[in-house]
This record gives C-alpha cells, structure tokens and sequence, in this order.
C-alpha cells in the first residue's frame, strides 16, 4: 500500500511535466522521451508495463492541454511548427566554420546570433555546433569519447546486473540529457550543467569497473611527462590570455545563461 501511494504521487508530477511540456511547446523534451521510450521498449521488456504507464501520463498531460486551451482561449490549439531560428544559426555556424575549429575554436562565452525581431542569443542550442565552436574538434572527439566509454561501460554493466534499477535510471537520465542537448541549450545552463555532471559522476562510480591499475614510471619518464603537461597546459593559459586580452568589453560579451554571461574586464 505504502509503495502504491509514492507511485501515484510520481505519476501525478510526471502528467504534471508531460502538460508543462506541451503548454511550453518543448519539441526537444518530447523527441527526447519519444526516443528513449521506444529504446526502453527494445532493450528493456520486463520493465514495459511500467513505461507504458509512463505513456499513459503523456496522453493525459496531453488532454489536460487540450481542455485547459479550449477553456482559457479562443479555442484554437496552437501548433509551432517552425525551428525557432535553429536551423538557420546552425547553417550560418557551420558554414563559418575554419581551421582554427580544428584544434582550439573560438572561445567560450563569445558566441553571438541574432534573428530578424528577437534577442541576440548566446549559444547555437546545440551541444555538438557549441562544443566545436567554441572548444574546438579535438576537444569534442575526446568528450565524445569520454561518453563512449561512459555508456559503453554502464550497458555492460547493466546486462549482468539487471536488477539495478539505480544504474538504469541514471543511465537513461544520462542518456536522455544528451539526446536533449542536440536540439536545445539547457546544457549551458548553470543547474542543469550541475546535474548533468553529478549524474555523469554517479553512472562512472557505479557502473565502472573496479579493476585496480598499477602504473610505474621510471623517475626519467616522469620527467618527461611532466615536462609535456606543464608545456601543454603553458600554451592553453597563451591562448586563453591572447584570446582574452583580443576580445572587445564592449561588445564581446551578451546576456545569457551562461556563468560568464556578465563578466567585465577591469
């Protein structure tokens, strides 16, 4: 009885998120959970009672819409059908696209697009064009593979240990935020920034391996090694330094949701 109150208390906040998402004509949000239903449905078969349920609140969050327009409108459903401007920012940031992507991009914090009768924004709401533009194509194969490897360990982790049900919601949430960062900006967000990192941080501990690793240097590799990471880390606090000494206080930064959104050189 105890376990079927909590139930009906998460599927009442979960039609809730489902109408908050259809009154904000959350495209993303809703591709998103489209995907990753149809992948719990292949991959995951005894657990398919509970995500049709999930389905179920979708539906009645979609009613709850529909009667809540009809009553507090003129009647008509709106329906956005148009890219909110993405489309036309990711073909002007990639076909802007240069060497210097290549290796270090622009920087972080000085992207700038504006459309015909609305704001400037601050980012292309896109994880992937962001990533690039701004960090560069070596730091995106190497966070893509960071993911990999993250995912891949925690599916192989989850087919001896099916029961986890823990490592399987972090999974998804994990799986879901990303999906959802192709399409929308919330990556760049301060909290969902937060959460995204600290439930990386919990699939790593609890799906990964425990394999200890013993590495021994020879005092003459060290060296070396040390060496390289200082010289490496030297050339990136270079570029960052020429970068920012380049960029105009006047004009380099714009409002957004962002940690350096309003920063100021003194």
């Amino acid at each position: 009885m105890k376990y079927r109150d909590i139930r009906r208390v998460v599927y009442f906040f979960l039609t809730l998120n489902f109408l908050l998402i259809f009154i904000g004509h959350a495209r993303g949000a809703l591709l998103t959970f489209t995907f990753i239903f149809l992948l719990t449905q292949l991959f995951d078969k005894h657990q398919r009672k509970n995500y049709q349920i999930t389905l179920g609140c979708l539906f009645v969050g979609l009613l709850l819409h529909y009667f809540l327009t009809i009553l507090f409108s003129s009647g008509e459903i709106p329906v956005n059908t148009s890219s909110s401007g993405r489309l036309f920012i990711w073909q002007k940031v990639i076909s802007e696209f240069t060497w210097q992507q290549l290796f270090i991009g622009n920087g972080p914090g000085v992207f700038q697009a504006s459309l015909p009768g609305k704001p400037p924004m601050s980012h292309p709401h896109s994880s992937v064009i962001e990533i690039i533009n701004e960090w560069g194509f070596l730091a995106f194969i190497f966070l893509s593979s960071a993911i990999y490897i993250t995912i891949k360990n925690a599916v192989f982790y989850l087919t001896v240990n099916k029961e986890d049900a823990i490592s399987k919601a972090l999974l998804y949430s994990f799986f879901s935020g990303l999906l959802y960062s192709l399409l929308s900006g919330v990556h760049v967000m301060p909290v969902s920034q937060t959460l995204l990192y600290i439930i990386w941080g919990l699939l790593i501990a609890r799906t990964s391996r425990k394999v200890k690793v013993l590495l021994t240097f020879k005092k003459c590799k060290l060296i070396i090694f040390a060496i390289i990471f200082a010289a490496v880390w030297y050339f990136y606090g270079w570029v960052a330094l020429e970068t920012y000494q380049k960029m105009n206080p006047d004009t380099g930064y714009i409002f957004g949701p962002r940690f350096w959104s309003i920063a100021h050189r003194l």
